[in-house]
């Protein structure tokens, strides 16, 4: 048994802030994840993912997650054996912002 499988409990932070901390903007959000399944849904994301990260992300990323640095986000596939997880039954939000 994975530890996925025994509690899916997560606590998702994301935040935005200037090195200085003064501008900052943090959402907590409380919930549990859901393992994605359907091949379709796995593929969209996957390929999503890939668009996002060649568009935001270094290929720092990839090697940083078991990717072939070289390959560039063209290695990010559904072929891949990822786990694709989603958010869900969100039981708390929190925000927090600079004045």
């Amino acid at each position: 048994m994975t530890l996925l499988e025994k509690d899916k409990r997560v606590c998702v932070e994301i935040e935005k802030y200037k090195p200085d901390l003064s501008a900052y903007k943090f959402v907590v959000l409380r919930g549990s994840l859901k393992v994605v399944t359907d091949p379709q849904e796995r593929a969209i994301v996957i390929k999503r993912m890939a668009e996002e990260g060649e568009q935001k992300l270094s290929t720092n990323f990839l090697a940083a997650h078991g990717f072939k640095k070289e390959e560039g986000w063209s290695s990010f596939t559904p072929e891949k054996p990822l786990v694709i997880v989603k958010l869900e039954n969100v039981a708390q939000e929190i925000g927090l912002k600079s004045p």
